[in-house]
């Protein structure tokens, strides 16, 4: 991945064309837009997290356990941000560079299930995130591993693909795997 110098400068360039981005294109549907701030994910913004939005009536029955700051710090090259608006937490974001840059894969991103100015906004930021981080890297592509199933039709508006099997068995009207979605940058 590089020094770790090198790491904050693209960091800090894949979070402003992220910025600017969204930005641009959410103006004019959320007001406070331009509040919006990023930061690396610390152990208080875990707190916020953890009980409170996983005591989320709609999150109850998911059984959600995934503690965003051991996976942060499970390993260096994580990319990950918290995702702010104002003095709102909004979402959390985890991503991964592949070892030969070929694609920043988003891991995990999480809403803040409460009233906040980004509600309903966070997949299309998170994917704005991830191909910011894929620009600054010089990665050919992101992939979002693992995506709920019902988000699919979403990615996909973005600009998101299916692999050549999932294609295959959405075309003989089968249920696809949905194990991976990809989009070139």
């Amino acid at each position: 991945m590089g020094t770790a110098q090198e790491h904050r400068e693209k960091r800090e360039y894949a979070l402003s064309l992220a910025y600017e981005r969204i930005v641009g294109e959410f103006l004019t549907a959320v007001p406070v837009i331009e509040s919006i701030w990023f930061e690396r994910i610390e152990p208080n913004h875990w707190s916020i997290v953890h009980p409170a939005w996983r005591a989320h009536p709609d999150r109850k029955d998911l059984r959600i356990d995934f503690n965003w700051l051991r996976q942060r710090n499970k390993r260096r090259d994580k990319l990950d941000v918290s995702i702010w608006c104002g003095d709102d937490l909004c979402g959390l974001f985890l991503a991964k560079l592949s070892r030969k840059r070929i694609n920043v894969a988003l891991r995990f991103l999480e809403s803040n299930p409460y009233p906040n100015p980004l509600l309903g906004y966070m997949l299309p930021i998170g994917l704005i995130i991830a191909e910011s981080f894929a620009f600054a890297y010089e990665a050919k592509e992101v992939a979002v591993t693992q995506p709920d199933k019902s988000l699919v039709p979403l990615y996909r508006q973005r600009g998101y693909q299916l692999n050549a099997a999932d294609l295959s068995r959405e075309k003989r009207k089968c249920d696809i795997r949905a194990k991976v979605l990809v989009k070139k940058v």
